[in-house]
């Protein structure tokens, strides 16, 4: 973190992702000093190992100083991974994350978007697959153009991991 002048520097560390196995992250930021940071990790420990959630910190001070984690994979149970997230922020504070998830064994792609700069997110989050379960679907990327939110993301088609296939899925926010 700099002073503005880039002269001073500040060292800042998220506590709660010490000592966690953090996967992917992603960042954002708009022009009116709100910064959104999203990422997953596991705790590790113990006899049990919690799997993975998606994980969103906010910033709305030009990262002075931030919000605590937020979990935004809303599956009740904690036994079925969610990872590598990947977000996109537009300067009116809208927020769009999309992840990779577990809950239906295969990886499914789900999102959750806030309205707000992440101050409040969907009580539920959304599965974009038609049939969860039926494919392997990993590694989303999120992009937007005009009204519309584009996810890409790769799939394999079955249980053999090989011929992995890119899709695209167009999601405009209700």
């Amino acid at each position: 973190m700099s002073s503005g002048d880039g002269l001073q520097w500040r060292s800042m560390g998220f506590k709660d992702t010490l000592e966690q196995d953090i996967n992917r992250f992603s960042v954002a930021s708009n022009s009116k000093g709100d910064i959104a940071l999203v990422t997953s990790w596991k705790k590790l420990g113990g006899s049990t190992t919690v799997k993975p959630n998606v994980y969103f910190y906010r910033s709305g001070d030009n990262g002075l100083t931030w919000s605590g984690p937020q979990r935004l994979n809303r599956n009740q149970c904690d036994n079925t991974s969610s990872y590598f997230p990947d977000m996109h922020m537009k300067d009116d504070g809208t927020i769009f994350v999309a992840w990779q998830d577990h809950r239906y064994i295969r990886g499914n792609i789900s999102i959750n978007y806030s309205k707000d700069a992440g101050k409040t997110w969907l009580e539920k989050d959304i599965i974009i697959e038609t049939l969860p379960g039926k494919n392997n679907d990993h590694f989303p990327y999120v992009v937007h153009g005009g009204k519309t939110y584009y996810i890409l993301w790769s799939r394999f088609s079955d249980d053999s991991m090989k011929g992995r296939n890119l899709f695209m899925e167009e999601y405009r926010l209700k």
